[in-house]
């Protein structure tokens, strides 16, 4: 299985995102809440290129802890028929909106985040 490594501008949001945590907290348990080790965390904040499943670790603390994962799902496609509320079908329009945020995030060849899976689902079910 091969993992994105991620554009630089990918890695330099997460770091600075890191980085406040690290500030507000401390390294050993943002190390911990990232589930790497204190050690690998420095060296990613030193600026090392991370690889494979470090990557894949820093994307998922960086979802859940800056992105949507918290927020229901409800909440977020409310949000999002604000949007199209004009059109005849809202809900078809929050779907198509799901859909292209999905596809972006395929086209860049990293996985979408969690809460476009559930807002989705809430669509659907």
């Amino acid at each position: 299985m091969t993992f994105p490594r991620g554009s630089s501008s990918e890695l330099e949001r997460i770091r600075s995102a890191l980085q406040a945590e690290v500030d507000a907290r401390s390294l050993r348990s943002v190390a911990e809440s990232v589930r790497m080790s204190p050690t690998g965390l420095s060296n990613v904040l030193n600026g090392t290129q991370p690889y494979g499943k470090t990557m894949v670790r820093l994307r998922e603390w960086y979802q859940r802890e800056e992105g949507l994962s918290g927020v229901p799902a409800q909440v977020i496609a409310d949000q999002l028929r604000r949007y199209v509320s004009t059109l005849p079908e809202p809900d078809e329009g929050v779907a198509i909106l799901i859909a292209t945020i999905n596809r972006l995030y395929g086209s860049a060849g990293v996985p979408a985040p969690e809460w476009v899976r559930r807002v989705r689902s809430s669509l659907t079910g």
